[in-house]
This record gives structure tokens, C-alpha cells and sequence, in this order.
């Protein structure tokens, strides 16, 4: 009868420990949750640019890519350019595909003539060059 009661006994014990080490394993889980959900809070929090702003730099660096290093100033202008063009495209979303297609041939022609003045003859003769390219080879495809 004592062994009975002794495994009895060991087997409550046994139960008590699982118990309390689930609950320690719980109380862990939640406080990793509670961490990385501060961590990417506080990573979205401290991203200053919008994805338009990184679009708007990774176009300026394709630009000087093509035509070479620009100044400060045009860097500026262009930057101004294709905010302008951001804000045009998003009050015209709500058009029909119709409506935005004639839009986008409009903003190509003013982006284009916007850029022939800001950027230098020997620049925007490059970048007509690599866009003439780039127009070739979609047609062959």
C-alpha cells in the first residue's frame, strides 16, 4: 500500500511540474510575442522615408546611372518633378483605365520636357539614347 501511495504521489508531483513548466513555457511565448511585436513597431517607426521617397531616390540613382553624376540642384528639381508626378497619378486613380492611360501619355511629355530642363544637352542626349535602346528592345520582344 505505501508503494501505491509513493507512486501516487510521484505521479501528482510529476503532473505539478508539467503544469508550471507549460506555464513558464507560455509566459515566455507571450513575452517573445510582446517583444517582436515592439521590435518591428518601433523598426516601422523609425523608417523616415515613404516607399515613394525610396522610388523617388532609387530613380534619381538609375538616372545617374545613365547620365552620369548630377548636382545637388538638379537632384532637387528632379526630385520636385517626380513628386509632382506622384501627387498627379494618385488624384487621377480614380479614373477609368481610358482616362489614366491618356493621363500617363500627358506625364510622359511633360516629364520628359521637365527633364530636358534640367538636366545638360550632353545628359538629356544620353538618356534619350538609353531610352530609345530600351524601346527597341521591347518591340523585338
Amino acid at each position: 500500500m505505501a508503494l501505491f501511495v509513493f507512486k501516487e504521489l510521484n505521479m501528482l508531483q510529476l503532473i505539478y511540474n508539467l503544469q508550471i513548466n507549460s506555464f513558464i513555457i507560455m509566459k515566455k511565448a507571450i513575452l517573445y510575442a510582446v517583444l517582436s511585436l515592439g521590435l518591428n513597431l518601433a523598426t516601422a517607426q523609425s523608417g523616415t522615408q515613404t516607399k515613394h521617397e525610396m522610388n523617388v531616390d532609387n530613380k534619381i540613382q538609375q538616372l545617374e546611372a545613365i547620365v552620369g553624376p548630377l548636382s545637388d540642384a538638379q537632384k532637387v528639381q528632379v526630385k520636385a518633378v517626380k513628386d509632382e508626378q506622384h501627387k498627379e497619378r494618385q488624384s487621377h486613380k480614380a479614373e477609368g483605365r481610358d482616362a489614366q492611360k491618356k493621363s500617363m501619355q500627358k506625364y510622359r511629355e511633360e516629364h520628359k520636357g521637365a527633364l530636358k530642363k534640367i538636366l545638360t544637352p550632353d545628359q538629356f542626349a544620353k538618356l534619350r539614347a538609353v531610352t530609345k535602346e530600351e524601346k527597341q528592345s521591347k518591340k523585338i520582344k
